[in-house]
């Protein structure tokens, strides 16, 4: 039989890996801001309905697949 997890174990375990995974997140944006950059082009360039350059090459360094 299996045996019930208590609720507050899963919430800590949750909370602990989203805020290492925040920081980790945070990190990497703030030691690529060439990234940050082209991804803020890309969601621009969506908004106005227009194809940017070299679109599949920015999408997948900006995990932007939907518009491709």
């Amino acid at each position: 039989m299996i045996k019930k997890i208590p609720r507050p174990a899963i919430a800590k375990f949750f909370k602990r890996y989203y805020t290492l995974y925040k920081k980790i997140w945070q990190t990497r944006q703030e030691a690529n801001p060439s990234k940050k950059a082209n991804q803020a082009k890309l969601s621009l360039y969506k908004t106005l309905n227009l194809r940017p350059p070299r679109l599949k090459e920015a999408a997948s360094s900006c995990k932007l697949k939907s518009i491709v």
